[in-house]
């Protein structure tokens, strides 16, 4: 699709090319000026004095079409009357077959109308960028893969009339705009028109804006897209600090990354991860007032931030999900996932965790990961999360080492013995390297009787996936959990909601490409917020059939990497960034087979 065959006019049409579209030349135009290919373009007769536009040209376009065609109709309608003197006549496609009406012959035909002439150019057409413009026989034919394309092949033909309004019969020409041109659109033309920028081969960034009369209200929001198979790209899950359970921005964990990632990878974008447990509601601290839906009594000694979802970190599990005994229980709770060859999927991971002293021949299964110490809740705590779990002196728990790093993943057998035993209302243990300690309260105390200093204790490891999709789960190496899953396989999730919410958006298109959102809200002179009940149109509209929450409110951000500094594209509503639980990362970096092999 490199070919301008137009023998009078293709100098001064290389010349002027894409001038109207800020003077750079697209990279469908050729090399020189006196182009060689074979004409193109609709095959039909072409009279040898080609053709000469005069005061009885009408310009078509379709019947029912959209502001950028009428817009482009008016444009060249403009530039025809001011070059030539003509001003030509504006006509739909529509034709009263039954009273005989026929198309005139003399015609500039716009965009897909209802012609056989712009049918068979339309044809040919790749992509919703490229457009073409060709003479066949009497009539001028201006086509583009969408209705923005077909504006932009105007704007280029306006840029390249000829001195007079003559047309070789040959003449064709190919274009397409420019990825720093091009606009996205939602259902109404004039909701946004906004620019995407590339900000790396392969992925795009595009600013929406909103109108305060659309559907959706005012609103700015920014989309990331990339192919996740893509080998030379990467999706990355991570926190900031030590340990996970430590709260850090965005820039400060993605600039982390980067020193320290030992893939030679570079952030290209990242948002916001999982929401977490809080101080004021779930993580009710010892000898504090806080009451949260009727719950008041006390689950922690200090602060513990635990993200709400199954979290995973280079194939490490940071948190199973929400458990049933963390108050209030407030449903399952989904998580996103890539696996390393480019699958990406939303679903509802479960971990199963068998823990064995072989010695007593005790057996005993985890109610979760990382989580709350929770009354009548047995819970797994790894080092890679805190430095104490923070549980009540009510607590019996079990401290285990390890002589060697070990990680806790899918099909893990870990073996180790129990260094230390407390009883409820005995001596704590922080965490170290290669420790795990099993704490039980309530319910569950019995789970770890037995046990004792010295006894080797097996922990064996699994992920299913209450959709079905374990063999999917146990691949993944990065996954985050969220909030809300608004869109599976395209069909709605019924979502009610109507708070008007910033908020970030994990998304996968119907080709499999993933899309990370971020919009802005509680700004009324700049962004409202999406009402979450609507969050499935807006999402339908981008063509998103998969969509999922993550963290919203003050913590939505994305900074992307512009220029080569890394900027917050959003405004978050606190006024700043807001310190979060973990960052998604999209980075860039060797191919993978490379990094596989290494």
């Amino acid at each position: 699709m490199k070919k301008t065959t137009a023998a009078l006019l293709a100098a001064a049409l290389i010349l002027l090319s894409f001038s109207a579209c800020g003077g750079d030349a697209p990279e469908s135009t050729t090399e020189s000026a006196a182009a060689t290919a074979e004409p193109t373009g609709p095959a039909t007769e072409k009279p040898d004095q080609g053709l000469k536009l005069d005061a009885e040209y009408l310009v078509v376009r379709p019947d029912n079409t959209t502001n950028a065609v009428i817009t482009a109709l008016s444009e060249l309608r403009a530039a025809i009357k001011e070059k030539y003197g003509l001003d030509l006549t504006p006509k739909t496609d529509w034709l009263n077959v039954r009273g005989g009406e026929t198309a005139p012959a003399k015609e500039i035909i716009l965009g897909n109308a209802d012609r056989d002439e712009s049918r068979e150019m339309s044809g040919k057409i790749e992509g919703k960028y490229a457009y073409s413009i060709g003479v066949s026989g009497t009539k001028l034919v201006i086509c583009g893969g969408s209705d923005q394309a077909t504006l932009a092949a105007v704007r280029y033909l306006v840029s390249a009339l000829p001195d007079s309004p003559e047309f070789p019969s040959d003449y064709y020409y190919e274009g397409e705009i420019p990825v720093s041109e091009r606009t996205v659109y939602l259902a109404d033309e004039d909701e946004s028109a906004h620019k995407v920028t590339e900000l790396y081969p392969g992925v795009t960034s595009t600013f929406y804006s909103l109108k305060s009369t659309s559907e959706f209200g005012l609103q700015k929001f920014t989309v990331v897209e990339f192919d996740p198979k893509q080998p030379d790209l990467y999706f990355r899950v991570t926190c900031g600090g030590d340990y996970a359970a430590k709260l850090v921005t965005v820039k400060s964990t993605l600039e982390k990354y980067n020193s320290e990632n030992t893939e030679g990878l570079k952030t290209i974008a990242a948002v916001n991860g999982d929401l977490w447990m809080v101080s004021y509601a779930h993580a009710r601290v010892e000898g504090g007032t806080t009451t949260y839906k009727d719950y008041s009594d006390y689950v922690v000694t200090k602060p513990l931030s635990v993200p709400r979802g199954f979290n995973m970190y280079d194939g490490e599990i940071i948190t199973s999900a929400h458990m049933t005994q963390e108050t209030p229980y407030e449903g399952a709770f989904y998580s996103f996932g890539i696996t390393d060859d480019g699958e990406a999927r939303l679903g509802n991971p479960q971990v199963k965790v068998t823990i064995k002293d072989v010695e007593k021949n005790l057996s005993t299964t985890a109610d979760g990961v990382n989580r709350l110490p929770a009354n009548n809740a047995l819970v797994v705590y790894t080092d890679v999360y805190a430095k104490s779990n923070y549980s009540l002196s009510d607590a019996r728990e079990i401290v285990i080492d390890f002589d060697a790093d070990y990680k806790f993943c899918h099909g893990a057998s870990l073996s180790g013995k129990v260094t230390a035993v407390t009883e409820p209302g005995g001596q704590k243990y922080d965490m170290i390297p290669n420790r795990i300690i099993l704490t039980a309260r309530g319910s569950r105390l019995n789970s770890l009787e037995g046990f004792a200093v010295g006894d080797t204790v097996t922990i064996d490891v699994k992920i299913t996936d209450s959709m079905r999709h374990d063999d999917f789960w146990q691949r993944v190496q990065n996954a985050v959990g969220g909030h809300i899953p608004v869109i599976i396989d395209g069909k709605s999730q019924g979502v009610s909601n109507n708070t008007e919410y910033p908020m970030t958006v994990l998304g996968i298109k119907e080709n499999g490409n993933v899309v990370m959102l971020t919009n802005d809200g509680r700004q009324d002179d700049w962004s409202k917020g999406i009402r979450i009940g609507m969050l499935d149109k807006l999402c339908r509209g981008l063509g998103i059939v998969t969509a999922f929450i993550l963290d919203g409110g003050g913590s939505a951000e994305m900074v992307n990497l512009i220029d080569g500094e890394y900027k917050t594209v959003n405004k978050p509503s606190d006024g700043s960034s807001r310190s979060v639980v973990n960052t998604v990362i999209l980075a860039c970096g060797p191919e993978k087979d490379a990094v596989t092999s290494k």
